[in-house]
């Protein structure tokens, strides 16, 4: 039998799990916390290090894996891996928190980051990129800036509740590792999965729009910029399976999906790997489809190669991906969307927009903003 225990007695649920990585870090450990979409169940997978080397989708060790922007991969295998339900004791599937020996410092979560970039500077790059579209450089790019909002909260998990809460029919992480330090997110976006029956999973996210008054994604109505902006994405994706000569996948879609407060328009793909005998096409589309049209732009390499220059910050873990590993028989690598990173007495927030011919400077800004204001608001209650 599994056993079962609370950090600290009086603690259950996802207070329990953040009690445990608290002490995980205050170990020197590397640490993930998250919960999948739709799903009350939270995990914790904790590690002395984090080794730098490929996720593979199909692995049977359970653990949990982290890419940067840059497509560099790290592995925090499950020393310790753990699941809580709400109001219910740290359920243990591996190791013990005896194995963590916690210092009894304060908890350094990570450097400050730079102040933010400003909305000026945001314009500017905005608007020589769309110079470059007009010259058929580019068909998109999707440029991000950074924004500082200042909190008061003595540690992150009443701010990560709240993100779970807002955004239920996402992936929400928390994860820390030394040199990166604390990030948070909540991803609507499926990069690549292989499920516990074989099947592959991805999809095309693209197009935001303020949900509804209704409450409904359903009710969104999509300007043709951005039904073009999600056809775009869905294109890249086929064109990445003819790549690999892969014709067998069923597709549905569009349609409208709420995340959060907001709609975005999605395409599923599935892709039965035992039928066609491709068990490695997880870990092949993986790579082919990092970075995504989504986060990137098309063609992707001139559109990577205008970010690197012309964004002045780095995106280190935003629009990487991350996700658990082997466990339940299921690896899951999410877009990692919806970004903060956690200091001491602030957040970073990343936040971006797809930019195509049809853009507007002064539009994409506000679209950055209102991006950032939902998740500064978590901050605050």
């Amino acid at each position: 039998m599994t056993p079962r225990l609370a950090a600290h007695p009086e603690l259950s649920g996802l207070a329990a799990l953040a009690d445990l990585m608290d002490r995980a870090v205050r170990s020197g450990w590397c640490a993930a916390l998250w919960r999948e979409p739709e799903s009350s169940t939270f995990w914790l997978a904790a590690a002395p290090d984090a080794q730098r080397e490929a996720i593979r989708m199909a692995s049977e060790r359970p653990g949990f894996g982290v890419a940067t922007w840059r497509g560099e991969e790290r592995m925090i295998w499950g020393a310790i891996l753990a699941s809580a339900l709400p109001g219910r004791a740290i359920e243990l599937h591996q190791g013990s928190p005896d194995m963590l020996q916690p210092s009894g410092e304060a908890i350094h979560w990570g450097s400050e980051a730079p102040r933010g970039d400003g909305e000026a500077v945001f314009v500017q790059t905005v608007e020589s990129a769309l110079r470059l579209l007009r010259e058929g450089v580019m068909d998109k790019v999707v440029l991000s800036r950074t924004i500082h909002a200042p909190h008061q909260e003595a540690t992150p998990w009443p701010a990560f509740q709240r993100l779970c809460g807002r955004y239920e029919g996402a992936f929400c992480a928390a994860v820390f590792l030394p040199g990166e330090g604390l990030w948070m997110c909540a991803s609507p976006e499926l990069l690549v999965s292989r499920e516990p029956d074989g099947r592959m999973r991805t999809m095309a996210l693209a197009g935001t729009r303020p949900l509804p008054d209704s409450g409904l994604a359903e009710d969104a109505a999509w300007s043709q910029k951005e039904i073009e902006e999600q056809a775009l994405v869905s294109r890249s994706i086929i064109h990445e399976f003819k790549r690999v000569r892969l014709r067998e996948f069923r597709e549905a879609g569009p349609r409208s999906t709420a995340a959060g407060p907001v709609a975005h328009l999605r395409t599923d793909y599935e892709v039965d790997c035992a039928a066609i005998e491709r068990e490695d096409l997880p870990d092949i589309m993986k790579g082919l489809l990092h970075p995504t049209s989504a986060t990137c732009g098309m063609p992707r390499e001139a559109a990577r190669r205008f970010i690197d220059r012309h964004e002045p910050h780095d995106r280190r873990l935003y629009c990487g991906y991350w996700g658990p590993v082997g466990v339940k028989g299921a690896s899951r690598m999410y877009v990692n969307l919806r970004t903060m990173r956690w200091m001491s007495d602030a957040v970073c927030i990343y936040a971006g927009a797809g930019i195509t011919q049809a853009s507007k400077a002064r539009q994409e800004l506000a679209e950055t903003s209102w991006k950032a204001d939902t998740l500064r608001r978590i901050l605050h209650g």
